[in-house]
């Protein structure tokens, strides 16, 4: 019987501790047409966990970027790593832009600007449409 007691101390002292590790951290960056180097508006910066624990990632945080091609945005969260991904619509589909990681540390702002690799002429992405982005869970 101690046994099952010690178990169940340690189960609860770590997930105690886990809740306590909890950290608000900033990202912020800019998205950038690859091929003529100018700011892309509109596209949908998703920001995930670095892990996938099941089927679906975990839902960070999400932002749109403004007529620079600037997003914001901060995340409270247990995990040290999150993952930026970019969406963008265009006349001749969806992009998906690289995937870059970021340490998260508390009360730290991390700079990461995006490159996309679309038509030259592309300056803004279109609105989003069901189906562009991959489920998240939140």
């Amino acid at each position: 019987m101690r046994f099952l007691g010690i178990s169940v101390s340690i189960c609860v002292a770590i997930l105690w501790s886990g809740a306590a590790l909890a950290q608000t951290a900033y990202l912020e960056g800019h998205v950038f047409n690859k091929r003529s180097g100018t700011p892309i508006e509109g596209a949908v910066v998703v920001i995930r966990e670095n892990v996938a624990l099941g089927p679906v990632p975990i839902l960070l945080a999400e932002d749109v970027t403004d007529g620079n091609g600037f997003y914001q945005t901060s995340v409270t969260t247990t995990f040290p790593v999150a993952v930026i991904e970019v969406f963008c619509r265009t006349p001749r589909g969806v992009v998906v832009g690289g995937a870059s990681s970021a340490p998260l540390q508390d009360d730290v702002i991390r700079r990461r600007d995006i490159y996309l690799e679309i038509p030259q002429r592309v300056d803004e992405c279109l609105e989003a449409q069901p189906g562009d982005i991959p489920p998240f869970r939140s």
